[in-house]
């Protein structure tokens, strides 16, 4: 998967840092591009794919090898949260827990790593598989979340996924 060379990719396109946009340069061996069109297309849950010489990347892996001269050695995060955006002040090298850790919370109250305890009336906070590091009760679901924030940045630094990502948290 791995067999282009930051200068093949270099001969074939360019890419823009600053607006995370692909352009074709000169046509790929199996290639239908244009050059000068945008390259690639956006797959289903939204990250742009690029064929070159038959094989389909993502996009962001290209951002890192195109800028770094080097793949990166495991996954690629976007600090945003949103697929589609290559820009390379958005992307960052992630093992995949550091990964998982950027997640938008599925949680139906709106709050990641909060869960309703005694009808309502007590807030859990936990995080990790399966909620395996408990974080106490609280009597509101704010201060729940706020825990879980406070965790997180101890656990997780920068890649932590907060609830209150403008508030300096203090639990």
């Amino acid at each position: 998967m791995n067999d282009l060379t930051c200068e093949r990719l270099r001969e074939l396109l360019h890419y823009d840092p600053k607006t995370g946009k692909w352009t074709w340069l000169k046509r790929a061996r199996t290639s239908h591009a244009v050059i000068g069109a945008e390259a690639g297309h956006v797959d289903k849950r939204g990250y742009r794919r690029i064929c070159v010489d038959g094989t389909l990347y993502k996009a962001h892996r290209f951002a890192i090898l195109y800028v770094t001269g080097h793949w990166p050695i495991n996954q690629v995060d976007h600090k945003n949260r949103l697929p589609g955006a290559d820009k390379m002040e958005n992307l960052r090298p992630a093992t995949p827990s550091q990964n998982c850790q950027n997640r938008k919370s599925a949680n139906k109250h709106g709050y990641k790593g909060v869960i309703c305890r005694k009808n309502g009336k007590r807030w859990q906070a936990t995080m990790g598989p399966q909620g395996r590091i408990y974080l106490g009760t609280f009597l509101t679901a704010e201060d729940a979340a706020r825990a879980y924030d406070a965790k997180a940045i101890e656990l997780y630094g920068e890649f932590a996924h907060l609830n209150f990502p403008q508030e300096t948290t203090n639990v």
